[in-house]
C-alpha cells in the first residue's frame, strides 16, 4: 500500500522541507530595517542611508547576504561599504575645458553672418586646425534659439557646458542660476 502512495509522500516532503527552509530565512532577516528610501532628494542621499543601514545590520551581526537580500542590493556593496568606517565620497572627474572655446570669436561672428547650420560650422573649424567632434560644437551652441543674434556668444567658465539661455525679453545672453 504504500508503494502505491510513494510519489504523494515524497511530493509532501519536499514542499514540508522548503517550507521549514523559508521560515529560517524569514527568521534570519531583520524585521525592523526596510529597504532603501526612493523619496529622498538625491541618489547619494540614497546611498548614505544605504550605508548606515547596512554598518547598523552588520554590528547586528547579520551576514551580508542576509543584508543585501533585505536592502535590495548586490552582496558586493554590502561588502565594500563594510571596508570602510563613515560613507564614501563619490569622487568626480577633474573638468576639462570644452575644445571649442578657442574658435568662439569665429563662431560668433560666422552666427552673425547667418550660418545657422552646426555642421557646416564644425567643417569651417576643421579647416582651422580644430580637433574636437561636431557634438563638441553642437553643445556649444545647444542652449542658443537658432533665432538668435548673438555678439559676442558669452563667456563660458572652463569645465562647464553652455549653461547660457537667450533672454528673450532684453534680447540678451544671461546664464541660468543653479
Amino acid at each position: 500500500m504504500l508503494e502505491k502512495h510513494h510519489a504523494e509522500l515524497r511530493t509532501a516532503a519536499k514542499a514540508l522541507a522548503t517550507k521549514q527552509q523559508q521560515q529560517k530565512v524569514e527568521d534570519a532577516q531583520p524585521e525592523t530595517v526596510t529597504g532603501p528610501i526612493v523619496s529622498l532628494s538625491s541618489p547619494t542621499a540614497q546611498r548614505a542611508l544605504v550605508f548606515q543601514e547596512v554598518k547598523a545590520l552588520l554590528a547586528q551581526g547579520y551576514s551580508s547576504r542576509a543584508i543585501a537580500r533585505q536592502l535590495k542590493i548586490g552582496r558586493n556593496s554590502v561588502n565594500r561599504y563594510r571596508n570602510f568606517e563613515q560613507y564614501p565620497a563619490k569622487s568626480r572627474p577633474e573638468s576639462q575645458q570644452s575644445t571649442v572655446l578657442p574658435f568662439k570669436e569665429y563662431l560668433a561672428k560666422r552666427w552673425q553672418e547667418g550660418e545657422r547650420n552646426i555642421k557646416q560650422l564644425w567643417r569651417e573649424l576643421k579647416k582651422q586646425s580644430y580637433s574636437g567632434s561636431v557634438g563638441s560644437v553642437y553643445r556649444f551652441f545647444e542652449n542658443i534659439p537658432k533665432d538668435a543674434d548673438i555678439v559676442p556668444l558669452p563667456e563660458l567658465e572652463p569645465g562647464r557646458r553652455s549653461g547660457e539661455k537667450l533672454d528673450t525679453e532684453e534680447g540678451s545672453i544671461s546664464t541660468q542660476q543653479e
